[in-house]
């Protein structure tokens, strides 16, 4: 059996100790960049954990050599699995690159991306689980190896798209069929009647709110059905009735940037929260997305972030939304307004 494990203090370099089995030789390997193994495309690296009944955690596998998935797995959360692609190739113009991923400390791991078309700007996306959650911050730095003499630093940059999937969770993928896309139109109605926001009536699933048609597919198609129209939908905020967004947005609009789903036998839930969002969506893959910004917008690019935090516990909506509140007091102050 293979084992990865980092162990670094620092982003630049990547040591992987490859354990081999019982009274077999111990092989120290270190990949600077782009660690792709053929031979295990799998399991990567997992995050030191040093108690998974308290914890959630993190495994990073490879999709392939630039495109980087985490598994979250929750301990409260039975037959739960939230694989976070970090990051999607939303802009096939620009994409974020995975180039390495080392384990800062316990129950922590950081991802450094390679901007594709600025290939001196890299991203570095740290995860954190703590108890109940799982943390994700993400900043921009000049790669410390860039030799080039020229150095952009753009005044913007699209924000990078981290795919939020219950797909593999038997306890919340649609009709309780995990592991694939082979969903039926009575799985995906599932689904949406078990996602909720937060609307100004309180908490609301999906299944709630008018859904509109979208053009992702014809207009006929059995995904564009009623009444709940498109299997996809997408949300914008209750301060944002004139912003331009994307198409199939509802005309119903949330008060916290917060978009959850509960599991099938009603116990649990899975939610994503963050303090701005451009807008939100309940995509195809069973999937969750925020859309952030990086900010604050009034510095410089170099100095700015995102933030956003996956939470997994009890079905209570009201203690989701206090913990949300607290870790995003910004966005709870405008939820009153």
């Amino acid at each position: 059996m293979k084992h990865f494990k980092i162990y670094t203090g620092t982003l630049m370099v990547l040591l992987i100790t490859h354990l081999q089995p019982a009274g077999g030789a111990t092989e120290g390997k270190t990949y600077p960049e782009n660690p792709y193994r053929p031979d295990n495309p799998e399991v990567f690296a997992v995050a030191f954990n040093p108690d998974p009944s308290v914890y959630p955690t993190l495994s990073l596998r490879l999709h392939s050599s630039i495109v980087a998935f985490i598994d979250i797995s929750f301990p409260d959360v039975p037959e739960s699995m939230v694989s976070a692609c970090v990051y999607e190739a939303t802009n096939p113009i620009m994409q974020f690159h995975f180039m390495e991923v080392v384990l800062l400390t316990e129950n922590k791991m950081a991802l450094r991306h390679r901007v594709s078309h600025l290939p001196h700007l890299n991203v570095i996306t740290t995860m954190t689980a703590e108890p109940g959650a799982v943390e994700v911050t993400a900043g921009l730095e000049l790669d410390p190896g860039w030799e080039g003499k020229d150095v952009e630093i753009p005044e913007q940059l699209v924000w990078p798209n981290i795919c939020w999937s219950a797909s593999k969770s038997p306890s919340f993928a649609p009709g309780g069929r995990s592991g694939g896309w082979a969903w039926s139109k009575d799985d995906y109605y599932d689904w949406i009647g078990r996602c909720f926001i937060f609307t100004q009536d309180g908490f609301t699933h999906l299944d709630r709110t008018r859904r509109v048609k979208t053009i992702e597919v014809p207009e006929d198609d059995e995904r564009n059905s009623p009444p709940l129209h498109a299997w996809s939908q997408h949300y914008k905020g209750v301060w944002q009735p004139d912003q331009p967004t994307p198409q199939n947005v509802s005309p119903d609009h949330y008060t916290i940037p917060l978009l959850g789903a509960v599991s099938s036998d009603g116990d649990h839930l899975l939610a994503l929260a963050s303090d701005w969002t451009d807008y939100t969506a309940q995509a195809w893959g069973a999937c969750f997305h925020h859309i952030p910004r990086w900010v604050p917008e009034n510095k410089p690019l170099l100095e700015r972030s995102f933030r956003m935090i996956l939470y997994g516990m009890k079905n209570d909506p009201a203690a989701l939304l206090k913990r949300a509140g607290a870790d995003f007091p910004d966005a709870a102050e405008r939820m009153k307004k």
